[in-house]
């Protein structure tokens, strides 16, 4: 497969289409042939339309994203503004040394979930990740601690699910 990809540039196209371009690939061929694509597109210009069930693979190498069902668009945006939008809120886990402390907080109780020595706390506006860390590791010592953004699955799932509903 990886041949037939490379081979597909040869010409200089302006324009190429993919249909799951790394499909039933190990881990190391499909990050060559998604690191190429975006060697390719950068270095050429080359506009790439390629289908894919991997949205993490397609968030890497695309500027723009089309989500279609049953023939229909059901969404057309550019992937960066679709992650900045939707990474207004955070999940910070936190670790402990102790099986369950006992932390107050100013947050509703449905954005936490507390697990033998972790704190998991959901839904945390971007703008107040600082003061729920202050406040948390002033109660007790942090042994670790996280903070995740949503990934590209996670946002198109996010909407559909909106969709759906």
């Amino acid at each position: 497969m990886q041949c037939e990809i490379m081979a597909a540039f040869l010409h200089d196209p302006k324009l190429v289409f993919l249909d799951e371009p790394t499909i039933g690939l190990d881990i190391f061929n499909k990050d060559i042939i998604t690191n190429f694509l975006k060697k390719m597109k950068s270095n050429t210009g080359c506009t790439l339309i390629f289908t894919s069930h991997d949205l993490e693979e397609m968030s890497k190498i695309c500027d723009s994203a089309i989500v279609l069902s049953e023939g229909k668009i059901l969404m057309k945006e550019r992937i960066e503004a679709l992650l900045a939008l939707s990474n207004q809120r955070k999940r910070i886990i936190f670790s402990f040394e102790v099986e369950r402390p006992n932390i107050m907080l100013d947050i509703p109780t449905d954005k936490i979930k507390m697990e033998p020595y972790k704190m998991i706390c959901e839904g945390i506006d971007k703008h107040e990740v600082g003061a729920l860390i202050s406040k948390v590791a002033s109660q007790y010592y942090v042994s670790d601690m996280r903070i995740e953004e949503s990934n590209f699955t996670d946002i198109i799932k996010s909407h559909l699910r909106g969709i759906n509903e």
